[in-house]
């Protein structure tokens, strides 16, 4: 992600707090891209990925 590994978790906690859930540190291990956050995320949220605008 070319982030390093003190800002890493000031990022999740940030995204934790706007979208209002709490991502565990086995989840934090598994953060390897932005896509892997997203996706994170989403499934701790609840939320379904966004439709795809290409099909």
């Amino acid at each position: 992600m070319g982030i390093d590994s003190l800002s890493l978790p000031e990022l999740i906690r940030r995204l934790g707090k706007r979208f209002q859930v709490t991502v565990p540190d086995e989840d934090t291990g598994q953060a390897h891209t932005v896509g892997d956050l997203v996706r994170i995320i989403q499934r701790l949220a609840g939320s379904d990925p966004p439709a795809d605008p290409t099909r």
